[in-house]
């Protein structure tokens, strides 16, 4: 997640000490920003925005703890406010906690939230806990929705069109996974690995002929493969 996804919805407030936190967190001085931050709350003790920003400065120094706990804080202030259930979802994705992270997300979603990337980090956390269960085609169907609404606004996502293409190769829906490898070759066309993925999911469905080409195209672009 990046700091514009959080930060214009709250730099309406133009207290000196805000800006100073805002700068620090721009150039990531993440520890600055942490004492900037503290401060301005002794002014402001029931800030959901500053909550906020302390969990998103502790995901960035990876002490998830202390991220939780100023965005539970912020989450009983305002329960109807995304932004903390992304933050908090976003943490939960980094520990690995899949299905905290999608709970979370959801619950962002449920409330409106616009943030750019959670359709992204929502597909992976489904995609992961797919995995963990065996390919669950729940979880597998939550994550291409997602991707696919966040390929609406990004068309040429390429982690997303990986995504997708690797979902319906396992859901062995070849068809609609060479769709989505067509994308990423029109994205860049000298990408090897997709060029072998392809002729892979060619030689599943028999053509033979073809997938020799693709494997072709890829030997030229990568004779040490």
């Amino acid at each position: 997640m990046s700091l514009s996804s959080i930060v214009p919805r709250f730099t309406k407030k133009q207290h000196p000490i805000y800006q100073n936190i805002i700068k620090e967190l721009n150039e990531k001085h993440y520890e600055k920003a942490e004492t900037l931050c503290k401060e301005f709350l002794n002014f402001f003790p029931k800030s959901y925005s500053l909550r906020c920003i302390l969990g998103y400065i502790y995901k960035c120094l990876n002490d998830y703890e202390q991220a939780h706990l100023y965005l539970k804080e912020a989450i009983k202030l305002k329960l109807k406010e995304p932004i903390a259930y992304f933050i908090c979802g976003e943490v939960f994705f980094w520990q690995n906690n899949y299905d905290e992270a999608i709970y979370y997300l959801n619950k962002s979603l449920e409330y409106k939230t616009k943030i750019n990337n959670l359709h992204i980090i929502l597909g992976n956390s489904n995609l992961f806990e797919a995995e963990s269960y065996n390919y669950d085609e729940y979880y597998l169907l939550d994550a291409l929705k997602n991707y696919e609404t966040a390929l609406k606004n990004d068309p040429n996502n390429y982690l997303c069109l990986k995504n997708c293409a690797y979902i319906y190769e396992r859901k062995k829906d070849y068809k609609n996974a060479l769709i989505f490898l067509d994308k990423l070759i029109s994205v860049n066309e000298k990408d090897s690995l997709i060029l072998c993925y392809y002729g892979e999911i060619l030689c599943n469905i028999k053509q033979y002929n073809n997938a020799i080409s693709y494997f072709t195209k890829a030997n030229i672009i990568d004779p040490e493969n």
